[in-house]
């Protein structure tokens, strides 16, 4: 349908690729019955549409690092909040304390992860923007 996108070897020999906007009727016709039939769904249908996409998400290898990571920060960043509103009860306020002291610890190594664990990323799309700068 689409003519296929360049596969250049270097990224200054890329040109714009001009997309015909003609579609066939029936594509037209497929695509606003898809649209009309999302957009009328009830609110279960969008939210069991929604868990299904989720669970797709979980399922691959990043989907399911992120999903730990985001339970992770926010159960020790809930346990920060309970300990220090008293709602988790312990022996002693030096128990407090110390719990307080590990679950910050904890959020503070999970918040070390991305800031420094993601620098080789960092520093490629840093590369890429530099070289996009200089077209």
């Amino acid at each position: 349908m689409y003519p296929p996108a360049p596969q250049p070897d270097d990224i200054q020999t890329i040109k714009p690729v001009r997309i015909s906007s003609h579609t066939s009727a029936e594509d037209d016709h497929e695509l606003d019955t898809h649209v009309k039939n999302v957009l009328a769904s009830s609110k279960r249908a969008k939210i069991k549409r929604g868990l299904r996409g989720f669970w797709a998400f979980v399922k691959t290898p990043i989907g399911a690092f992120t999903a730990i990571y985001g339970f992770l920060c926010a159960f020790w960043g809930a346990a920060i909040v309970l300990f220090l509103l008293g709602w988790i009860p312990t022996s002693s306020k030096d128990t407090q304390d110390k719990w307080v002291e590990i679950s910050s610890q904890v959020c503070n190594g999970l918040f070390t992860i991305t800031g420094v664990g993601l620098i080789p990323w960092r520093v490629i799309d840093t590369y890429r923007r530099f070289w996009l700068c200089r077209l």
